[in-house]
């Protein structure tokens, strides 16, 4: 005759588990109240460039737009400028 598996010993109550999260919470910025600026929707660091369209009022990071130094007169963004960096987009003229 075959003994039953555990017989002869006590059961031990088993430990609930513990619930475990597998989302992880993405902040952006230092502590999410920073602003998000440019086209890569980061913090602002180093050099930055305001849009001189009045509707735009957005800022950009000179290596997000290309730019290694303050271009001389106006500067609009990729945005406004429309497809091609020479047209100015209608909707957005002051």
């Amino acid at each position: 005759m075959q003994k039953k598996r555990g017989a002869g010993r006590p059961r031990l109550p088993r430990k609930p588990r513990q619930a475990t999260s597998a989302v992880t919470e993405i902040t952006e910025g230092e502590n999410n109240l920073d602003p998000l600026y440019c086209l890569c929707r980061q913090v602002s660091y180093g050099d930055m460039i305001l849009c001189e369209n009045k509707k735009c009022n957005e800022w950009y990071h000179f290596p997000c737009v290309q730019l290694r130094q303050k271009p001389k007169g106006k500067w609009y963004c990729p945005h406004c400028r429309g497809d091609r960096c020479d047209v100015i987009n209608p909707d957005l003229i002051e």
